[in-house]
């Protein structure tokens, strides 16, 4: 016998599993042409037998990255950075505006600096454990070319490129609250190495900057006299450069660029212009008098490709181009070389892509792109051609000039053409992710609405289990000796063989367990008479999920919650209005009608006890004797629990304010804008006080003296490490210099100390009759709040109190009063989780995930706990939501005798965890099948894909309570067991 518990555990498993089988399909990682170019095998020049490549015309080169380095902070008119500004003004430097392509975090733009290819969106994930980039790059080509590199700043560089540099010093890129000495420690060492000569190459990576967007975001008072610093650390370079050439006669080149932008929150990882527009700039010495000035200025700076660097910067050192550059050369870098000479790196440009479009472009002589590049070839011969003859200076030159940007263009046309067709998606594995998730979907489906609560497996069941096995094996064979054969589930490593045999046996098992059970069942299907609340529940969860199929829709999610938890409540309002005019009516008509008119006699601990009152619902005929024993209403509690649902309406209304997301109105101001603003310090500091006490006063209630106690010195700790930070100011205590790492550690010693106590109780008096688990929940929740105070940005201090408002009046005056039952009453939970989920300023672009959260309480870099945290944060609403439904089914029938309600909490708890796979199930299913049909769709990266990525976590987040509600059931069916054994 199989009991429906562990069914739904071994679902939620398979579902995390399929899921990401389906991710490893639709992410996989980018296969580049194998090794390095050499000069060697450049092309002959068109109509000649030479092959030889212009040299590199600099003797030393700088690359200065400067972490989340916006366009606007260099190139706008008002900045803080004057040096640059000046160079820039009198025409000393290049100036570019780059386009990055998304995702913007640092990984994948340094690959895209250093190789020229378009890295893959699955290098977000890799960006927290970057290994060595084994593809061709200007790095590795340099030391290649004999060239000495030093390194100083963020380590990915060193793990990306190791054993290339022969001095270093890294630092971590993920410590976001340490915006001082992160940069600091790059610049020391700037003196000794502008003297020393056993160098040639040197990269500079600071991350200053974007620690401090984290943390305050792009209008944070930090930002200006950051800027201003490594304006200092540029002028104090080109000096030295300038020494260089005036005392050694050596040439340098000095690159300085951002990998990323910088959103309007402070984050990355989008497609938003603040996020994809970066500076480029090129310093040196010997351009001083020779650029060109009214072509290249403040208000109109040429706009690249931040691809455009790689090549750009191979043919400046007179280096190879790397073999997956699909970046063009910037030809008015080129100062100094003949027109020939830029003709000619032009043509190895055009080259070295048309080969990658040959990798990936069956008939490639049809490509317009390719067309293109032979005619340039042929033209640029003709006009080698004609340069001894008597053509005019002038026309020559006109034409080289032409054959300049017309290989330009043939490139372009060729990298769009390559960069269509260069992912390779595993369609095998996505089919199979997207097959497991339907069959969970349909089983989960008639485990919700069938009366099954064991499954029986006997032995000819066993029998047919392994039966089907065969067809599944063989068709997985087949499938791995076609063109489709994924690489990773028809992989033969020892490793990856469990994987291959746990997903095998999912899929037979999950078809099994359906087939079987709609013979077993498919005359037992329960017909369930449902109110019109559990109508907009079922057609919203429906409608949500066809929405996905909408690229605006995704971006705009949020607007989708707010209407649904908003149309909700004012269904819930409109029926309690009417249960109070029946109930009026019925008075005024001298009879008791379909509400019992009793009052409940108390006692003087009146106010520690849960009224017992009957639905609203019972006035369409008490639907399926839901609530046992008699229950009575009020007019009076109707007419609180209406007004109650009316202060819900306005601080969801308020909430929704709070922090504007999406896309569309992302930059209209909100109260989170205005509140962060330094001349508003004091506001948001008595915020953030209110806010702490009145979630610590409204939960005096629900805990003992001792949790109480605690909850106050969390709060009082919590507030103290923000202050520490100097974001909010605790007048005579702290100064805003310290980090604030003590006092949050603290914060988390108490809340660990009063979980521990909270389950020391918990498991003392849990066997004792009539015991109820809804002071544990509650207790639970005290401790989550004061858990999101410390991780969330301090302006959300007010969002977490007005949450726990919300649900106190939910609890106290809906819950009791509809009576929904647990699967509507999960659907009520997630609704209201997604809708807290993004009024905290959430939303489906990598760019609002809040990395600063990840550092709190942390002295050091800790992968696992700050990827902990950081998923704490985000998806904090939809936890304490999670564990509220934990407090709502435990006050169920408390009317019952314990064996009766042993049994209707754990079938309660059955349909919780049912309800939630399937509300993960039916939108994954959907969204896969999406994904996969529009793998080219425009937005596939900068919209389906990050949303995709939510989706994943969420779905961990959300099976992991799936799981737990399983667990509990069968602790109540233990329960109820052991108790019918003691009463015999």
């Amino acid at each position: 016998m199989m009991k429906k518990e562990y069914i739904v555990i071994g679902l939620a498993l398979i579902q995390i599993l399929s899921f990401s089988v389906f991710l490893k399909g639709f992410f996989p990682l980018k296969q580049g042409l194998k090794g390095f170019a050499r000069l060697e095998d450049s092309p002959a020049v068109p109509g000649h037998t030479d092959n030889s490549v212009p040299r590199g015309h600099y003797d030393r080169l700088i690359i200065v990255v400067i972490d989340a380095l916006r366009a606007d902070f260099v190139l706008a008119s008002q900045t803080y950075m004057p040096f640059l500004k000046e160079m820039i003004r009198d025409g000393h430097v290049l100036p570019f505006t780059a386009k990055a392509h998304p995702p913007t975090v640092t990984l994948p733009r340094i690959k895209a600096l250093t190789t020229g290819g378009i890295p893959g969106f699955v290098d977000v994930v890799l960006n927290f454990g970057s290994s060595s980039l084994e593809e061709d790059n200007i790095i590795s080509q340099l030391k290649r070319a004999g060239k000495e590199l030093v390194f100083f700043g963020d380590d990915t560089w060193m793990k990306l490129f190791p054993d290339h540099f022969s001095r270093t010093d890294g630092t971590t890129s993920f410590f976001v609250t340490d915006y001082t000495e992160v940069d600091m420690n790059v610049t020391r060492h700037l003196p000794e190495e502008m003297t020393l000569d056993d160098w040639d190459v040197m990269v500079l990576h600071y991350l200053g900057l974007d620690h401090i967007g984290h943390l305050d975001g792009p209008r944070s008072p930090l930002i200006s006299p950051k800027l201003f610093e490594m304006d200092n650390v540029l002028q104090k370079l080109y000096q030295a450069m300038r020494q260089w050439l005036d005392e050694r006669d050596l040439t340098s080149l000095m690159m300085v660029c951002g990998d990323h932008g910088m959103s309007d929150q402070g984050g990355h990882g989008g497609a938003s212009p603040g996020e994809t527009t970066v500076p480029v700039i090129f310093f040196s010495p010997s351009l001083h008098d020779t650029v060109p000035v009214p072509a290249l200025n403040m208000a109109s700076p040429g706009s690249i490709m931040q691809i455009d660097v790689a090549p750009t910067l191979a043919a400046l050192m007179g280096i190879p181009i790397p073999k997956n550059n699909l970046g063009e050369i910037v030809a008015s870098t080129l100062v100094g070389y003949s027109l020939e000479d830029k003709v000619r790196l032009m043509q190895v440009n055009g080259h070295q892509v048309s080969l990658l479009l040959e990798q990936n472009v069956a008939n490639v002589e049809k490509e317009n792109g390719y067309r293109r590049y032979e005619q340039v070839m042929n033209r640029h011969s003709d006009w080698l051609k004609t340069k001894s003859t008597n053509m005019s200076r002038e026309s020559w030159e006109m034409i080289g000039n032409r054959l300049v940007k017309d290989y330009g263009k043939a490139v372009q046309e060729m990298r769009s053409r390559v960069s269509e067709t260069s992912t390779n998606y595993d369609l095998h594995g996505m089919g199979v992710g997207i097959v497991l998730i339907c069959l969970i979907l349909l089983l989960l489906l008639l485990l919700s609405v069938s009366d099954m609560s064991t499954f029986r497996l006997s032995t000819n069941r066993i029998a047919v289990c392994l039966i089907c096995c065969i067809p599944v094996v063989l068709g997985h064979m087949t499938m791995c000796t076609s063109q489709l054969r994924s690489d990773f589930l028809c992989m033969t490593h020892i490793l990856i063989l469990p994987i291959q045999l746990m997903v095998m046996i999912a899929v037979v098992m999950a078809t099994l367990f359906l087939v079987m059970s709609l013979v077993k069942y498919r005359g037992r299907i329960m017909y369930v008479r449902m109110s019109c609340v559990e109508w907009v529940f079922i057609g919203g969860s429906l409608l949500h999920t066809l929405s996905l199929l909408s690229s605006s829709f995704v971006e705009e999610e949020h607007q989708t919650w707010y209407f649904y938890i908003t149309t909700l409540h004012a269904v819930i309002i409109c029926n309690l209005i009417g249960a109070v005019c029946s109930q009026a009516a019925s008075q005024r008509a001298g009879s008791i009608g379909d509400f019992d008119r009793h009052e409940q006699t108390t006692d003087n601990q009146n106010s520690h006890k849960t009224r017992r009152d009957t639905s609203y619902h019972e006035i369409i005929k008490q639907r399926e004797k839901l609530d046992c024993g008699s229950s009575s209403i009020t007019v009076w509690t109707s007419v609180t629990s209406v007004a109650a649902m009316f202060v819900v309406l306005m601080l969801c209304s308020v909430l929704r304010r709070w922090n504007q997301t999406g896309d569309k109105w992302l930059t209209v101001p909100d109260m989170g804008d205005w509140l962060v603003r330094p001349e508003n310090k004091s506001a948001l500091s008595a915020v953030v006080a209110i806010s702490m006490l009145c979630l610590v006063t409204t939960r005096w209630r629900s805990s003992s003296l001792i949790q109480s106690s605690c909850s106050i010195l969390a709060a009082i700790s919590t507030y103290c490490s923000k202050a520490a930070t100097g974001v909010i100011v605790f007048p005579g205590v702290y100064s805003g210099m310290t980090k604030g790492v003590l006092e949050a550690q603290l914060t988390y010693l108490i809340l660990f100390l009063s979980l521990i106590m909270l389950l020391w109780q918990w498991r003392s008096q849990q066997g004792e009759p009539g015991y109820q688990a809804t002071d544990l929940w509650s207790s639970l929740q005290t401790i989550w709040l004061l858990v999101m105070m410390l991780l969330l940005r301090p302006h959300n201090s007010a969002l977490v109190a007005m949450v726990a408002a919300i649900e106190s009046l939910v609890s106290g005056h809906m819950i009791s009063i509809t009576k929904l039952r647990p699967a509507f009453l999960t659907l009520y939970c997630l609704w209201m989780g997604q809708a807290t989920f993004f009024f905290q300023g959430n939303s489906n672009s990598l760019t609002t995930v809040d990395v600063a959260a990840g550092y709190v309480g942390l002295h050091d870099y800790h992968p696992l706990l700050i990827g902990l945290l950081m998923c704490l944060s985000t998806y904090a609403g939809p936890i304490f939501w999670m564990v509220s439904l934990l407090k709502y089914i435990s006050t169920m029938d408390v009317n019952l005798d314990d064996v009766s309600r042993t049994n209707k909490l754990r079938v309660g708890h059955q349909e919780a965890a049912v309800t939630v796979l399937m509300s993960r199930a039916l939108p994954l299913s959907v969204y896969c099948v999406l994904v996969t049909v529009e793998r080219y769709h425009l937005f596939v990266w900068t919209v389906f894909s990050p949303k995709l990525l939510y989706e994943g976590v969420t779905t961990v987040v959300l099976s992991t309570f799936a799981i737990l509600h399983a667990v509990l059931a069968l602790s109540h069916s233990s329960r109820a067991k052991s108790r019918k054994i003691h009463e015999r």
